[in-house]
């Protein structure tokens, strides 16, 4: 699905217009090429930096999207293992706690807008809504196979973050949070399949919490 991300290196100085279109422009596309995908699997890591650079900690997502709906897995690390959301549209979230016997519980609009496990993200940032509807992009940079663009939440302009959309693809590859500390939190795509197909027995509330 990605370009490698050593292209991300590569910097070149692309000054066209046709090599730079506009940051609204590349939004579009973004949710347009999601939007026509009838499903999609992403296997993802999420790493916590400190200001310094060192690693904090990780931990190894695997999403799934089919329509309006997502299920966010934690696959690892062992104490996160078998945390799970599902984004039952824009409006309505549910979390499976192993802690507590994997049991079901919704999350209100407060849950949506607390820290990911501590991270820089936003819980409710993992539902994979369009972009557009939500932020306001600048364009910050141009790589070979990247663009990088700078997102301001519209309802909340002091929140904001970073996303890498390869430009073969138009699909975001990596997104980025930098919190008050200087840390930053990063979630990369480290693979991705389309169309396989989902089950639509797993975007309930009952098949998410089975899975």
């Amino acid at each position: 699905m990605t370009t490698p991300l050593l292209f991300a290196l590569l910097v070149l100085p692309l000054s066209a217009s046709a090599q730079n279109p506009a940051a609204d422009s590349i939004l579009q596309e973004v949710d347009a090429t999601a939007a026509a995908l009838q499903d999609a699997t992403l296997v993802q890591t999420l790493e916590v930096s400190a200001a310094d650079g060192t690693t904090k900690n990780s931990l190894d997502l695997k999403t799934r999207v089919k329509g309006v709906n997502t299920v966010l897995t934690v696959t690892g690390p062992a104490d996160a293992k078998g945390f799970a959301l599902f984004f039952s549209g824009p409006d309505t979230t549910y979390a499976v706690l192993p802690a507590f016997g994997r049991r079901v519980r919704r999350l209100g609009p407060d849950g949506k807008s607390q820290s990911f496990f501590g991270t820089d993200i936003m819980t409710g940032d993992l539902y994979a809504a369009p972009y557009a509807a939500s932020w306001t992009p600048a364009l910050v940079e141009t790589t070979l196979g990247q663009w990088v663009l700078a997102l301001t939440s519209k309802k909340q302009p002091a929140r904001k973050i970073k996303i890498w959309v390869d430009r073969s693809t138009k699909r975001v590859v990596k997104t980025e949070a930098t919190g008050e500390n200087g840390g930053v939190s990063t979630l990369r795509v480290v693979s991705a399949e389309t169309n396989t197909g989902l089950p639509d027995a797993l975007f309930t509330k009952t098949g998410f919490a089975a899975d």
